[in-house]
């Protein structure tokens, strides 16, 4: 017997007999409802996971977000207030309030601020505190007080 060279088409359709022949699914079609069912209730479990944490990365962003504007706050805040000769200084204490944009951002805000003189000298420490999700402390800031001489020498140098 002699060999006989094929065609590509005579090639191809033996190849492709060969593989459906040992891949065939035992003459059904498609999908069962059960198949269905595992794929959708796993689907439906992958989106609940990732909706779950996008959820708290938002909110974590949020929170973050609250507290860098809190912090800009209370550096202003102390800026301006150690900056002040002393009477300037106990008169904007005691009146002192959170700045209109961060009352319109942060909740219930509350800004407080004491004069402190210890042997590590005068300084000024201002907390602020508002409303967030769970136990949560006030944010303090210190700075020291220039002496009132001081203060004109160093805006004498800023002019």
């Amino acid at each position: 017997m002699f060999w006989k060279p094929h065609s590509d088409d005579e090639i191809f359709d033996n190849v492709l007999k060969m593989m459906t022949k040992h891949f065939s699914h035992s003459g059904r079609d498609g999908f069962t409802l059960i198949e269905l069912l595992v794929a959708v209730t796993l689907s439906i479990a992958g989106l609940a996971i990732v909706t779950q944490g996008t959820i708290q990365t938002n909110r974590l962003m949020q929170d973050i977000r609250c507290y860098q504007l809190a912090t800009d706050e209370l550096a202003n805040q102390l800026e301006r207030l150690t900056a002040m000769k002393r009477k300037a200084r106990e008169q904007a204490m005691s009146q002192l309030q959170a700045s209109v944009a961060i009352r319109s951002i942060l909740k219930d805000v509350k800004i407080h601020a004491d004069e402190i003189s210890d042997a590590d000298g005068e300084r000024i420490r201002i907390s602020i505190q508002w409303d967030r999700r769970g136990p949560s402390v006030p944010l303090v800031l210190e700075g020291w007080i220039l002496a009132d001489d001081r203060i004109e020498q160093t805006l004498g140098d800023m002019q």
